[in-house]
């Protein structure tokens, strides 16, 4: 227990759990919880905990290749490069996700900023280099130019006044909200557009 204790890099109040199986197709209970491998949680007030060591990468057994965690442009853990072709699956990323009372609240990632390495990332999800090339030339090509780190967070402002307005729903708390067909009762839209708007665009309809 000590060990483990250690390992996990656990205090008082955390909680450890474990999943026996590979992580995507698991018992559906599971895709409710954050996918990274730590969470901290303030002492006091909300339950808000940062997840954070999320995976680069995840094993797509329908397509039997590697595929992105988050997306394929996410900076992999410095400390795990070296294990990139060697064991991608162990490889961790720099994405975050901030929760709220059990609800993802917002979250965000910082990017590759070497063309290198991003080409080294393609090439694992499957991409040639030609193919590479042809679908995000002008990123490779702007990296090689020396962009500086970057990343983000975005916070799902209206899930976050939900939460604090203690509603179940986020219909309750948003200006304009959507039915579940996408319709919005308020502005009655969609609704039918006439012959200058569609020329406007330059479409028209068969």
């Amino acid at each position: 227990m000590t060990d483990l204790r250690a390992e996990m890099d656990v205090e008082p109040g955390d909680l450890v759990m474990f999943a026996v199986e590979s992580r995507l197709p698991r018992d559906p209970r599971w895709h409710a919880l954050p996918h990274g491998r730590r969470a901290r949680r303030a002492a006091r007030g909300p339950r808000l905990p940062w997840v954070v060591d999320f995976p680069l990468f995840h094993w797509d057994a329908d397509r039997k290749a590697y595929a992105a965690e988050h997306q394929p442009f996410t900076q992999p853990d410095e400390d795990d490069i070296d294990r990139l072709e060697s064991d991608p699956l162990s490889v961790g990323s720099h994405t975050y996700d901030f929760v709220m009372d059990g609800y993802e609240a917002g979250g965000g990632g910082m990017r590759i900023h070497n063309a290198e390495l991003q080409m080294r990332i393609l090439k694992l999800l499957g991409f040639s280099e030609e193919r590479a090339c042809a679908q995000f030339g002008f990123l490779m090509e702007a990296l090689e130019f020396g962009a500086p780190p970057m990343g983000g967070f975005a916070l799902g402002l209206d899930r976050v006044c939900m939460l604090l307005a203690g509603s179940d729903s986020i219909r309750e708390v948003m200006a304009f909200p959507k039915t579940n067909s996408g319709s919005d009762l308020m502005s009655a839209a969609p609704s039918e557009i006439t012959g200058a708007q569609l020329k406007e665009v330059s479409l028209r309809l068969l």
